[in-house]
This record gives C-alpha cells, sequence and structure tokens, in this order.
C-alpha cells in the first residue's frame, strides 16, 4: 500500500500572495503537488536538499517559503544545466527565487553544470532529494544512480511528473515512473484530482530503507532501455567518472557499453529515417549487393552512412559529389572523393546511396541521369 501525507497548501498561498499569482502561473507544479511536496518537507523535515532541475524556480521559492514556516535550518542546492529558462531564453534559471521570494543564505543555485559535475562539491548527507528534468531516459534514472551514494540511508525523493507520457501523450516520458516503480522503498502516492488523469497523480515519493541496495542491479538494467537524448563527449566523462569512483570499474564498463550500444541505436534510427525503409532492409541489400557501392554527398549524411557501414562491415567504394562543390580532404574516412565528372566507374558497375538532404535528391538524379548513372541502392 502506498503511503499518503497531509497537504501543505499555506507555502504557494503565501508566495500568491507575495506575487499576485505570478508563482502559480511559472512554477511547473500544480498547487496539488507543490502541496503534496510541502507536505513532505514538512513531514521529513529534511536538514539538506538538492534539487535537480529548476526550470524559473517557482516551485524552489515555495520550498523555501516552507522552510521558512516550518522554521527549518535546511541547506537546499538547486542545480540545472541550463543558464537561461528554457522556455524563453531571455531570462536566467530562477529567476523566481530572487524576484518572487528573496535571498536565503543556506541556498546554492548551480548552473551551467550538469550533476556529476557538482554532487562531490555538495557533498554527503543528502536527506531529500528532488527529481525533476527531462523525464525520458536516461534523465533521473541515471541521474538518481549519481547521487546515490551521497544519499543517506533513509533520503527522501520526491519524483515529478510520474505520468508525464499521459500528460503529453509522448510515449518516452517514462524516466521518473520506471524509477519510482523498480525501487524498493517506502513510497507516497497520492491520487490527484486537480488534473484529467483519472485519478492518476503525476508526482510521487519514495523513502530509502534497508531494501534499496537491492534495486541498484535492477535500475543499471534499466539504463538500456532506448535513450532519448545523448551526452556530449564531456558529459559521457563525468558521469563515467562518479560511476567508477563510487560503484567501481564494473559498473564503469557496464555503464560504458550501454553508452555505445545507445549511440548506435541512435544511428539505426537516423539512417532509416533518412533512408525511409527499415535499416535492417538497408544492411540486407548492401550486404549482398554485387555493385560497388557509392555515396552520394560528402557531408553530415555521409559521415552517418559511414559510421553504420564500419558498424556492419559494409563495403563503400568511394563518395562522389556534384562538379560545383568542394571535395575538401582528398579522402573522407580512408574512402575518395571525386566529382560526378571525374568518376571513372562504368554505370553499370555502381549503385549509389544518396547520402544527403532530400531536398537535393532531384536535382542529383537528373544530374546523375545526364552522366548515365540510374542505379540507386
Amino acid at each position: 500500500m502506498y503511503r499518503s501525507t497531509e497537504l501543505f497548501f499555506k507555502p504557494e498561498e503565501n508566495c500568491r500572495q507575495y506575487t499576485n499569482n505570478l508563482a502559480g502561473i511559472y512554477s511547473e507544479m500544480t498547487s496539488f503537488e507543490q502541496a503534496f511536496l510541502c507536505g513532505i518537507l514538512r513531514e521529513k523535515r529534511p536538514k539538506k536538499i538538492v534539487e535537480i532541475g529548476v526550470a524559473a524556480g517557482g516551485t524552489t521559492a515555495v520550498m523555501l517559503e516552507a522552510i521558512k514556516l516550518l522554521d527549518l535550518e535546511t541547506e537546499i542546492y538547486s542545480v540545472d544545466l541550463a543558464e537561461q529558462w528554457y522556455r524563453t531564453g531571455k531570462k536566467p534559471t530562477g529567476f523566481l527565487i530572487t524576484e518572487f521570494y528573496g535571498d536565503y543564505e543556506k541556498h546554492s543555485l548551480m548552473l551551467g553544470k550538469s550533476i556529476p559535475h557538482v554532487i562531490e562539491e555538495i557533498g554527503a548527507g543528502i536527506d531529500m532529494l528532488i527529481l525533476d528534468t527531462t523525464h525520458c531516459l536516461p534523465g533521473e534514472l541515471l541521474d538518481f544512480m549519481i547521487c546515490y551514494p551521497f544519499l543517506d540511508r533513509n533520503c527522501t525523493v520526491i519524483l515529478h511528473d510520474i505520468t508525464e507520457n499521459l500528460l503529453t501523450g509522448r510515449d518516452n516520458d517514462i524516466a521518473t515512473k520506471l524509477l519510482f516503480d523498480v525501487i524498493k522503498a517506502d513510497k507516497w502516492y497520492m491520487h490527484d484530482t486537480e488534473r484529467n488523469l483519472y485519478g492518476q497523480s503525476n508526482i510521487a515519493a519514495f523513502q530509502m530503507n534497508e531494501k534499496t541496495k537491492e534495486s541498484i542491479e535492477d535500475l543499471f538494467s534499466g539504463l538500456s532501455m532506448t535513450w532519448q537524448y545523448h551526452f556530449k563527449e564531456e558529459e559521457e566523462k563525468a558521469y563515467l567518472r562518479i560511476i567508477e569512483k563510487y560503484y567501481g570499474a564494473e559498473r564503469k564498463n557496464a555503464l560504458e557499453n550501454i553508452l555505445h550500444a545507445q549511440r548506435y541505436v541512435h544511428l539505426k534510427k537516423m539512417i532509416a529515417s533518412h533512408y525511409r525503409l527499415d535499416d535492417e532492409w538497408l544492411k540486407m541489400k548492401w550486404a549482398h549487393e554485387k555493385k560497388d557501392v557509392y555515396l552520394y554527398g560528402a557531408g553530415f549524411w555521409a559521415e552517418q552512412y559511414i559510421k553504420y557501414a564500419k558498424h556492419n562491415d559494409l563495403p563503400i567504394r568511394g563518395m562522389v559529389v556534384s562538379d560545383d562543390q568542394d571535395t575538401g580532404p582528398e579522402e573522407n574516412g580512408k574512402f575518395p572523393v571525386v566529382h560526378l565528372n571525374s568518376l571513372q566507374a562504368a554505370p553499370e558497375q555502381c549503385v549509389f546511396i544518396l547520402a544527403l538532404d532530400h531536398k537535393h535528391f532531384s536535382q542529383i538524379k537528373r544530374n546523375m541521369s545526364a552522366k548515365g548513372y540510374y542505379n540507386y541502392m
């Protein structure tokens, strides 16, 4: 059975009075969700809160008001990768915290860095963690893994947007729900009557206990589900460093393998979208093609097809560009790049993959047919 908490509406009501209701507009949480959050806060009286995902800062302002009303001496760290409010880009992330609430000396706003870059600076003893970021994988699942070594063993974790997939219709918005369902812990969940979700709630919480450690292997396994976004190299290194330092080399290697697999899945999806047929069909045709395979193009899409070919050990004879295009380096990825007029291959001996934007296809085919080339994969 899920637990419930006594909803605590007063902090949001006060913030609305301070700001002529603007805090309610800018907060990413409804009144019920903020009252649930503040109810848990009142029940648990945390000493050290980490919030990942700040946006405008409306919810942070409400939490600070709750801390004041409860006369707590709570440290709070608000972390967000975005330095500008993601909805407009015209205001700094967290602008409501100072504009609508004011200063709180024990609050730290940490912008422009993801959680693995700052978690060691924040340090151990975190007894409340609030996860409200991307909602799609790896998202909150991986961020929880990064925070876990720094969490108090009885830490309370609040998850927002656990039914984001129902609210938006985006099938992949499942990261927080997956974490809530997989984790072994004491759990809080209350039906929300404010949203038309047929009794479902968009916010939940769990408190870690002696069984939570048993869930870690399952959470790592969950990271093998399809990711919806990918990290830059610097971010990958930051996540891998924390995983290796606090979980060991074996788990770091496992995550590294997942990263490689996720990049290839992303590549397959890109190729299928561009080729407009299943990539397995392309791979089968390519592997059994008797003619020499050329890529027409030497830009972004050609790079993707080269990566795909290398991963699947598929042959590429060379790359062709239009006569008015720069061939760039003499070779691109170890494949020669030549102008169409300079191509020596006989039409009956070669087949082309059009590795460029679709808007150019018609003109390229006209140019090639004028030279006698008609074979396309």
